[in-house]
């Protein structure tokens, strides 16, 4: 697992803060594992290190790489989170609500950065995030997951327009809309709660919170469905859902 990580597969948390030791400069945390997956020298790696936070827009960064984490804000500490994870030039980027310790403006540029860097450097970007305005903005692919199993999958155009599965329904029904939510009204949300992981749990997870949910949605295995094209759905009353 060392020899994958930050080489093939590296990770951005959500909060760089925690992520990032206090006690190290920004130099150190970026050049450790790039010189022991490559075998640079230091000059060679904080030569990378420059670069790649130039790449993530932080400015004079020759002379920030002896800096430490508190002399930097949230916005540049994510940049520097990310630089880090780019420092191997992973194939698969790992991003971990990397939003959610940011205010709107900042959120909005790192989001920009990472489709940016996507394409730039031709890596795999996995989003784990809860906010489906995220997910419409950046992914090609979504998979909605609840009680640590993928219940849908499809194409994010897909899966906007035609959701299949209850959970992302009701997920999507959930949103505020400005001009149509009414001002004062009870916002619209997912009745029940998640039922807990511990233990054994026969059938759909989310058959207590389903309107539509019958006898058979506590079998096991859960169907698999095909809902056209790449898109599937675990739900034993599939074609009710797209009825």
């Amino acid at each position: 697992l060392a020899k994958l990580r930050g080489r093939d597969v590296a990770m951005i948390f959500q909060d760089p803060t925690s992520a990032l030791n206090p006690t190290l400069t920004i130099g150190r945390q970026l050049t450790e594992g790039v010189m022991r997956h490559e075998n640079l020298t230091r000059k060679e790696a904080d030569a990378r290190a420059i670069e790649m936070l130039d790449r993530v827009g932080i400015a004079n960064p020759a002379a920030r790489l002896t800096q430490y984490p508190h002399g930097f804000s949230g916005g540049q500490r994510q940049r520097i989170m990310i630089a880090s994870a780019l420092m191997g030039r992973p194939k698969l980027l790992i991003a971990d609500e990397p939003t959610t310790a940011l205010d709107v403006t900042i959120q909005a540029q790192i989001l920009t950065l990472l489709g940016q860097l996507q394409a730039d450097l031709g890596l795999s970007l996995l989003l784990i995030t809860h906010d489906l305005g995220v997910v419409a903005a950046i992914a090609n692919d979504v998979a909605v997951m609840y009680a640590g199993r993928i219940v849908e999958r499809a194409p994010a155009a897909d899966l906007f327009a035609t959701p299949r599965h209850p959970y992302t329904k009701g997920l999507l029904a959930a949103i505020p809309v400005p001009g149509v939510t009414a001002r004062g009204s009870a916002l619209p949300a997912i009745p029940g709660r998640v039922p807990g992981l511990i233990g054994t749990m026969a059938g759909c997870a989310f058959r207590d919170r389903c309107t539509i949910a019958g006898p058979e949605c506590a079998v096991d295995p859960v169907p698999r469905v095909s809902a056209g094209g790449a898109q599937f759905i675990e739900c034993a009353k599939a074609s009710e859902v797209a009825a």
